[in-house]
C-alpha cells in the first residue's frame, strides 16, 4: 500500500494550528458553471462560504481568466457573497512567478467531489 497524505488530516492539522485555512478556488465550472451545462456550482460557493464562517477560511480566486473575464468573475464572487482574499497570488506572499501558497485547491479538474467531502467533514470536525 502506498504512504500518500491525507487531506482532512493535513487541514485538520493546519486549523488547529493557524485558526484558518487558505482555499484556492477555480472559477470557470467551479464556482460559476460558465457553459450552462448543470453544473452545481452553488453548492460549491455555498461549501466556501461556510469556510469562510466556520473555519476563518482566506479565499483566494485562482483562475486563468484576465481583462474583462477576470473582473467578470469577481463581480460574480461579490455577487454571491464570496469574499475574496487574493486574486491569483496569496497577498502574504506577495506576487510570485511560483505556484501561489494554498493549503487546499477546489477546482473541477482537481478532484472537486473529494475535495468537498473532505472541506465537509474538516467543518463537522472543527465543531468539537
Amino acid at each position: 500500500m502506498r504512504n500518500l497524505p491525507c487531506l482532512l488530516a493535513k487541514l485538520l492539522g493546519v486549523y488547529r494550528e493557524h485558526n484558518n485555512i487558505i482555499i484556492a478556488v477555480d472559477f470557470d465550472d467551479t464556482l460559476y458553471d460558465w457553459k450552462d451545462v448543470g453544473y452545481d456550482c452553488d453548492y460549491v460557493v455555498d461549501l466556501v462560504k461556510r469556510c469562510q464562517q466556520h473555519l476563518n477560511a482566506k479565499v483566494m480566486l485562482f483562475t486563468c481568466r484576465n481583462g474583462d473575464h477576470l473582473d467578470f468573475a469577481v463581480k460574480h464572487c461579490e455577487e454571491v457573497g464570496l469574499n475574496l482574499w487574493g486574486i491569483n497570488h496569496n497577498p502574504d506572499h506577495g506576487p510570485t512567478d511560483s505556484k501561489p501558497f494554498y493549503n487546499v485547491l477546489l477546482d473541477d479538474k482537481a478532484c472537486l467531489s473529494n475535495v468537498c467531502e473532505a472541506l465537509e467533514l474538516l467543518l463537522e470536525k472543527a465543531k468539537l
